[in-house]
């Protein structure tokens, strides 16, 4: 009886495992079989807790822009850097168009923005300057953890390959 005792423990211990591997691994390999799962989706889908694409035309994101260029716009250099545009906004404050060409954001105690922003002139519609900022926003209070590089006026294409490639090299460091 010892031996049939430990032989029925010794099946259970075996079936008990290969349960578990079955439970686990079934769902996966059926996922993989119907093509909801593939190496390459998983290379596309943004990282967990880092930064992914936001839509310019969200409403937060346009309220950070224009918080970040109002700070620009009203400070004279004391907590903003310094741009080769900054004087021909002197006295063009409510001449000012502010429009995102790139975003993304990261979840984080709210959300943190990577921005470029292009300053446009109300009147002539030309481009006075463009440039990348970080904020947080905070449930509604927004604070600029970092003024980033000028980036050049061009047409709207051109400009969004150049922030594309200045928002990578920024990630990296």
């Amino acid at each position: 009886t010892r031996l049939q005792t430990r032989t029925i423990m010794m099946m259970m211990k075996q079936t008990t495992f290969l349960s578990l591997l079955l439970l686990v691994t079934t769902p996966c390999a059926f996922a993989r079989r119907l093509g909801l799962t593939t190496p390459s989706a998983a290379a596309d889908a943004p990282m967990v807790g880092g930064f992914y694409p936001a839509d310019t035309n969200n409403p937060f994101v346009v309220n950070a822009a224009q918080y970040a260029a109002n700070t620009l716009l009203e400070d004279d250099g004391k907590k903003s850097p310094s741009y080769s545009f900054d004087s021909q906004l002197v006295g063009q404050e409510d001449n000012v168009k502010v429009i995102v060409t790139h975003a993304s954001q990261q979840v984080v105690a709210g959300r943190n923005y990577k921005l470029t922003i292009q300053l446009d002139s109300d009147t002539t519609d030309e481009c006075i300057g463009s440039f990348n900022v970080k904020l947080w926003d905070h449930f509604g209070d927004l604070v600029i953890l970092s003024w980033g590089k000028e980036v050049a006026c061009s047409d709207e294409a051109e400009e969004d390959s150049e922030t594309d490639s200045n928002s990578s090299s920024e990630e990296e460091s």
